[in-house]
């Protein structure tokens, strides 16, 4: 069993919670937005282990995570750190540093580490270290967990591990953000204590495929300078599947930066799903971080 240390548990938190997602839904302006969203982050983080750690050594861990800088006090900037203390540039492809192995895996037990993939691989694209058409003939050499490149004359034991976190699929989430998600009926979910606003029907399980979609599609229209409104929890009609697919958005407009040529790119049946989604992620950090 991989225990994860408070020092990587407060990033996961800020990637992996339904208490930011439910934030961000709600579409309600901060008061005092620093001081609101230094709160979300402390619940955020006692969601996964309540009353373990003591306030200090959270309020520690999340400030190595939070940005003073930021007007808000949130940013992703932490993704950055994550990728400069695991991620090391091979030339043609992105492999985690063998000493931080089990930390790594410890931090992708819980989340997927395409963030902190596409967080490296936007840096490379915009320091001109890679090129658009470079990063996706990449697909196949690209370890989708940034795995060192394995001897295939050597035979190991497959350890069960969740990697991605449990119950994670890059498929299913490629295919819920990239294509109308039409559901025949409630499906199952999985129960995680850290993610009480689903456990509470605050947020519909059932919602959440409609709400990826019509999230990527609203970053995809700005990505292309199409306007749109982003889903709101509150607004039904703004959760309803839509008849729009990404495609279908880009596949009339001529991509001419980094992020929209990502997505263009990404729409090659050639290219299998996972690094499909690698460039998906790419393109929306790196409009977050240069745009």
């Amino acid at each position: 069993m991989l225990h994860t240390t408070l020092n990587y548990l407060a990033p996961i938190s800020l990637m992996r919670s339904d208490r930011w997602l439910n934030t961000f839904l709600q579409k309600k302006p901060f008061n005092t937005p620093k001081t609101n969203i230094n709160n979300i982050a402390k619940q955020a983080l006692s969601d996964y282990h309540p009353y373990k750690h003591r306030r200090e050594d959270q309020k520690f861990a999340l400030g190595n995570c939070l940005d003073e800088n930021s007007t808000t006090g949130y940013s992703l900037n932490f993704l950055g750190k994550l990728a400069d203390e695991f991620l090391e540039n091979k030339g043609d492809r992105v492999e985690i540093n063998p000493k931080t192995l089990d930390d790594w895996s410890r931090l992708i037990s819980k989340v997927d580490p395409v963030w902190i993939l596409g967080w490296k691989y936007a840096e490379l694209l915009w320091n001109d270290e890679l090129t658009v058409s470079q990063f996706a003939q990449l697909d196949g050499k690209q370890c989708p967990n940034a795995f060192p490149e394995q001897d295939k004359t050597k035979e190991f034991a497959d350890n069960h591990a969740h990697l991605n976190g449990t119950g994670s699929s890059n498929f299913g989430l490629f295919s819920f953000s990239w294509e109308p998600y039409e559901s025949s009926k409630q499906k199952p979910w999985p129960t995680f204590p850290e993610f009480s606003y689903l456990n509470s029907n605050t947020i519909k399980q059932e919602d959440i495929p409609f709400i990826l979609n019509n999230l990527f599609i609203y970053m995809a229209k700005q990505i292309f300078s199409l306007g749109g409104s982003k889903p709101n929890s509150s607004d039904i009609i703004s959760l309803r599947p839509k008849i729009t697919s990404i495609g279908s958005i880009i596949k009339l407009i001529e991509a001419n930066n980094i992020p929209q040529q990502l997505l263009a790119r990404a729409r090659s049946d050639s290219i299998s799903l996972d690094h499909k989604w690698l460039m998906l992620i790419t393109a929306l950090l790196y409009v977050e971080r240069y745009d």
